[in-house]
């Protein structure tokens, strides 16, 4: 989806499609650079997963973000287009962190907690992200009935492999 909010775009990507083969992905490539190019305004990409882990250069082959063949295509478009930010999911956990003038938010999950991969804080939370100044400003919205359920105690270590496999 492409939005304009603003001064702000809000450009998502499916991110299974990443690294997928599939025609859909070339597809989307192609919309994003189409997209990032059509308009001077800021952007902050939302995608499942994070680009990376620690850092853009990162060559592990992972399933926590986007391995390191189609995250080096949609770094160059990131970095050639008016991305400012990056809002991921996947985790179940935290992290807000600016690498190269770009910042990079994880958030939290409202279901489950993470396991805390990399720097990033376990957490059941939802955020609210204030776009209406020059900088984003991400807040915790409490949400006091929330239980942060283990997901690695509810899979029973890969007791039920449906679960593992999605």
């Amino acid at each position: 989806f492409s939005v304009e909010l603003g001064r702000w775009r809000l450009i998502g990507i499916n991110a299974q499609l990443c690294g997928s083969g599939l025609p859909e992905e070339v597809v989307q490539e192609r919309w994003l650079a189409a997209e990032l190019g059509r308009d001077p305004r800021p952007v902050v990409l939302f995608l499942h997963k994070p680009l990376f882990l620690d850092s853009p250069d990162d060559d592990s082959i992972t399933t926590d973000a986007i391995n390191p063949e189609p995250r080096s295509r949609l770094m160059n478009l990131v970095r050639s287009g008016h991305v400012r930010m990056v809002v991921s999911g996947h985790l179940h956990g935290h992290r807000d962190r600016e690498i190269d003038g770009r910042r990079y938010l994880w958030l939290p999950s409202t279901a489950f907690l993470g396991a805390g991969v990399g720097s990033s804080i376990p957490m059941v939370a939802a955020m609210s992200l204030d776009l209406s100044d020059q900088s984003p400003i991400a807040e915790f919205i409490p949400l006091p009935n929330l239980y942060p359920h283990k997901l690695s105690e509810i899979k029973q270590n890969g007791r039920y492999p449906f679960l593992r496999d999605t």
